[in-house]
């Protein structure tokens, strides 16, 4: 009866599985590299430049859905992660190079020494010229 009822309403015969029509999403996505490896491309390059708008506007992401994602992936904040990038490149320009104080804070992105020298002093727990002493 139930095969009668499908000739008159002219339906296909019901599938008990979903599995001829299962095919990975991610076969429909354009490859992109993961977040944290466009964000540390991004760093290399333009450690200068990072900040919330220019991070936003190179990903494609408004400042919300960038906040989220750093949160999500990388479980700290946007600031954070600039922060932690541009005291890494000053302790490597401190270890490897013999720039000044001064250039070494306009090199990484931050534009007042004093702030910055407070800022690594608080972090890494020694001043920026002391650093450099030890370092050597």
């Amino acid at each position: 009866e139930e095969r009668l009822v499908h000739k008159l309403l002219v339906l296909p015969p019901s599938r008990q599985i979903q599995t001829p029509y299962e095919f990975p999403l991610t076969d429909l996505l354009p490859t992109q590299e993961p977040f944290r490896d466009q964000l540390e491309a991004l760093s290399r390059k333009q450690l200068g430049a990072l900040d919330l708008a220019f991070l936003g506007a190179q990903l494609g992401l408004s400042p919300r859905t960038l906040a989220r994602r750093f949160s999500d992936e990388l479980h700290t904040t946007p600031g954070r992660w600039i922060q932690d990038r541009r005291l890494e490149a000053a302790k490597t320009l401190l270890e490897s190079t013999k720039l000044g104080i001064s250039e070494i804070c306009y090199q990484v992105g931050y534009r007042d020494t004093a702030s910055f020298s407070r800022l690594f002093n608080r972090v890494v727990g020694l001043p920026p010229g002391e650093y450099r002493r030890q370092s050597q």
